[in-house]
Protein backbone atom coordinates (compact mmCIF):
# COMPACT_ATOMS: atom_id res chain seq x y z
CA UNK A 1 0.00 0.00 0.00
CA UNK A 2 1.06 3.97 -0.80
CA UNK A 3 1.50 5.82 1.98
CA UNK A 4 -0.31 9.16 2.14
CA UNK A 5 2.62 11.15 1.85
CA UNK A 6 3.57 9.45 -1.46
CA UNK A 7 0.11 9.89 -3.09
CA UNK A 8 0.46 13.33 -2.25
CA UNK A 9 4.19 13.67 -3.55
CA UNK A 10 3.20 11.69 -6.70
CA UNK A 11 -0.14 13.64 -7.81
CA UNK A 12 1.71 17.00 -6.59
CA UNK A 13 4.97 16.24 -9.26
CA UNK A 14 2.16 14.91 -11.94
CA UNK A 15 0.01 18.31 -11.10
CA UNK A 16 3.18 20.30 -11.73
CA UNK A 17 3.96 18.49 -14.75
CA UNK A 18 0.46 19.50 -16.43
CA UNK A 19 0.67 23.05 -15.44
CA UNK A 20 3.86 22.91 -17.12
CA UNK A 21 2.98 22.00 -20.02
CA UNK A 22 -0.21 23.82 -20.72
CA UNK A 23 1.64 26.60 -19.70
CA UNK A 24 4.03 26.41 -22.34
CA UNK A 25 1.06 25.41 -24.71
CA UNK A 26 -0.55 28.90 -24.14
CA UNK A 27 2.57 30.76 -23.80
CA UNK A 28 3.35 29.06 -27.42
CA UNK A 29 0.10 30.20 -28.69
CA UNK A 30 0.93 33.25 -28.09
CA UNK A 31 3.30 34.17 -30.70
CA UNK A 32 3.87 37.97 -31.26
CA UNK A 33 6.05 38.13 -34.41
CA UNK A 34 3.97 38.06 -37.90
CA UNK A 35 2.10 35.09 -38.72
CA UNK A 36 3.77 32.03 -40.14
CA UNK A 37 2.51 32.17 -43.63
CA UNK A 38 4.93 35.65 -43.39
CA UNK A 39 7.69 32.98 -43.11
CA UNK A 40 6.85 31.23 -45.79
CA UNK A 41 6.41 34.17 -48.03
CA UNK A 42 9.79 35.30 -46.83
CA UNK A 43 12.02 32.44 -47.30
CA UNK A 44 10.50 32.10 -50.73
CA UNK A 45 11.32 35.70 -51.75
CA UNK A 46 14.55 35.59 -50.86
CA UNK A 47 15.51 31.57 -52.09
CA UNK A 48 16.19 33.45 -55.19
CA UNK A 49 17.44 29.63 -56.58
CA UNK A 50 14.72 28.01 -55.42
CA UNK A 51 16.82 25.00 -53.95
CA UNK A 52 14.68 25.54 -50.50
CA UNK A 53 17.64 27.02 -48.58
CA UNK A 54 18.70 30.27 -47.73
CA UNK A 55 22.19 31.49 -48.70
CA UNK A 56 24.64 33.73 -47.11
CA UNK A 57 24.52 35.31 -50.66
CA UNK A 58 20.67 35.41 -51.12
CA UNK A 59 20.31 36.74 -46.79
CA UNK A 60 22.99 39.37 -47.96
CA UNK A 61 21.62 40.55 -51.50
CA UNK A 62 17.90 40.70 -49.66
CA UNK A 63 18.67 42.74 -47.16
CA UNK A 64 21.32 44.89 -49.25
CA UNK A 65 18.20 45.22 -51.28
CA UNK A 66 15.60 46.26 -47.99
CA UNK A 67 18.40 48.82 -46.91
CA UNK A 68 18.95 50.13 -50.27
CA UNK A 69 15.22 51.17 -50.47
CA UNK A 70 14.55 51.96 -46.60
CA UNK A 71 17.64 54.40 -47.25
CA UNK A 72 15.25 57.23 -49.25
CA UNK A 73 18.24 59.56 -49.75
CA UNK A 74 20.82 57.37 -50.78
CA UNK A 75 23.34 58.85 -47.86
CA UNK A 76 24.53 55.23 -46.45
CA UNK A 77 22.31 55.26 -43.10
CA UNK A 78 18.64 55.07 -42.27
CA UNK A 79 17.61 57.33 -39.76
CA UNK A 80 14.56 57.87 -37.64
CA UNK A 81 12.31 59.51 -40.64
CA UNK A 82 13.02 57.16 -43.11
CA UNK A 83 12.57 54.33 -40.71
CA UNK A 84 9.10 55.64 -39.95
CA UNK A 85 8.55 56.11 -43.49
CA UNK A 86 9.48 52.61 -44.92
CA UNK A 87 6.82 51.06 -41.66
CA UNK A 88 3.93 53.60 -42.81
CA UNK A 89 4.59 52.15 -46.46
CA UNK A 90 4.80 48.94 -45.40
CA UNK A 91 1.68 48.98 -42.27
CA UNK A 92 -0.71 52.19 -44.19
CA UNK A 93 -3.03 52.90 -41.59
CA UNK A 94 -6.92 52.21 -42.67
CA UNK A 95 -9.46 55.01 -44.09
Amino acid sequence: MIKPAKKLTAFAAASLTVVLLTGGLAIAGQHKGPPPSHHGKMMTIMDTDSDGRISQDEFTAFNTQRFDQMDSNGDGFIDADERKEHHQKRHPKPE
